[in-house]
């Protein structure tokens, strides 16, 4: 398998930093416990990333505008730039055409099938904690499931050949006053016994019944709610404070309204009869939310990698067919690169999510007026999935102290200077620019590597 290019350059430096370490005599700073409980809010970091990389943030910032003046669109696109969020910009307006309040980076988007990556998380999770296998029978946590030979992992790569839930409950739900739940929806399934599409394994067929049976399993072994597990084992713990499942997650929230484009005009969706299912969809967040998402994706701080990688591989079909689908993640390249990936549509919400592994890059694209996203994604990719990474040493140094990586941070700024990689106006830049917004901490800390590294080398 080939490695990851950003790895190759951190193994680069650290293997440099360990012969640095062992030719030359470093003198390592003294770091206090009180001086490393200050933290730099993401805003912050944005605005640092985009003055340590000022042609790739111009690159994306003229693509977008261009491309929102010719098309109209209105939205949130996030990027992340070599596992540093670069771009996060909403462009419009919350209610396109009846409003004049301007979209914001805190509004909360309906994710559509965007959420699966979630429910498929929470599955993971349980894996990894030995409560339940990927190759049980969905018959064993679901009473009554009529489907006796699917297992959780054929919903999680959609070869399990439900029928879609959605003609179901269109047919035999009459009750205008109240919303069918995952339970209801369970109870609905083995009473009607709709017949599968295929056998089990034999092929793909997307499946937003997989996925919506998915979150009622977490909910069968927990015993909590599907939105009460999450927000306990990954929202919380993740500070995602703006992101919840279903429009009553999150009272102290309102998520935007999906509209509809009929003859030119938008019309706000009303809620159907399929918006109290959860586990296929639901997940409303911010782009802001979805950065730290990504990034625990990245570090590998909301599961372990081992959980993951096989989340990110293509599914075989029992004839050995291979589906360029994993768990919650579609897979395919993109100008030969790989791209882990998921698009979602749902009432009015197009939401496209883009992550680059080799390069810790990731485009996110948020929308609710039912405008074609898939274009911007093809657009931004060329422009962060290169080789040649705007000031790769200085950024190393600056992340490192922002992560209170400290001594990683004391190692790399000796070895940048001692090759002289470093960018002074733009380190001093920082220090100034963190100063001015009171993080005196933090400047203190880059001040110190500065001031007390002008003899480090010895000939």
């Amino acid at each position: 398998m080939r490695k990851k290019r950003l790895n190759i350059i951190i193994y680069a430096i650290a293997f440099a930093i360990f012969f640095i370490g062992i030719t030359y005599p470093i003198k390592l700073i003294d770091i206090k416990p009180n001086e490393t409980e200050q933290t730099v809010s993401l805003e912050d970091r944005l605005y640092i990333t985009q003055h340590l990389c000022p042609a790739t943030y111009s690159e994306i910032s003229q693509t977008m505008k261009r491309y929102c003046a010719v098309t109209g669109f209105q939205g949130v696109v996030m990027v992340v730039y070599y596992g540093d969020i670069i771009y996060n910009e909403a462009n419009g307006y919350d209610c396109p055409g009846c409003s004049k309040k301007l979209l914001n980076t805190n509004m909360s988007f309906q994710l559509a099938s965007v959420s699966k990556q979630f429910t498929a998380a929470a599955i993971m999770k349980l894996k990894s904690e030995d409560m339940l296998d990927y190759t049980d029978r969905v018959s064993k946590y679901i009473t009554d499931f009529p489907y006796e030979e699917v297992t959780i992992q054929q919903l999680l790569n959609h070869t399990g050949g439900l029928s879609n839930y959605m003609y179901l409950l269109e047919k035999v739900w009459n009750n205008d006053s109240i919303l069918p739940d995952n339970q209801t929806l369970m109870r609905i399934i083995a009473e009607e016994k709709m017949s599968p599409y295929f056998t089990p394994g034999k092929r793909y067929d997307y499946s937003n019944t997989g996925y919506a049976v998915l979150a009622s399993v977490v909910e069968s072994i927990t015993h909590e709610s599907f939105p009460e597990y999450m927000e306990e084992n990954f929202f919380a713990p993740l500070d995602m404070k703006n992101t919840f499942i279903g429009t009553s997650g999150n009272q102290n929230i309102k998520p935007l309204d999906g509209f509809a484009r009929r003859r030119n005009r938008l019309y706000k969706i009303e809620p159907s009869v399929h918006d109290g299912i959860v586990g296929d969809k639901g997940v409303y967040t911010t782009s802001w939310d979805m950065y730290k998402w990504d990034k625990a994706l990245y570090e590998y701080s909301a599961l372990p990698q081992e959980v993951l990688d096989e989340a990110f591989t293509p599914t075989h079909t029992s004839k050995n067919r291979t589906i360029p689908y994993g768990y919650g993640f579609r897979i395919k390249k993109i100008d030969n690169n790989t791209a882990i990936y998921h698009n979602g549509i749902w009432e009015g919400f197009r939401t496209s999510y883009h992550r680059f592994p080799e390069y810790k890059n990731t485009i996110l694209v948020l929308n609710n007026n039912e405008f074609n996203v898939g274009n911007i994604p093809k657009k931004i990719a060329p422009l962060i999935n290169t080789k040649q990474v705007e000031n790769i040493e200085t950024r190393f140094v600056i992340n490192a102290v922002l992560d209170d990586n400290f001594k990683v941070a004391n190692y790399a700024y000796c070895l940048a200077k001692h090759e002289n990689k470093l960018n002074d106006t733009l380190y001093n830049y920082v220090q100034q620019y963190l100063w001015g917004k009171k993080y005196y901490t933090v400047f203190n800390i880059l001040n110190k590597l500065e001031q007390e590294q002008q003899s480090v080398f010895i000939n």
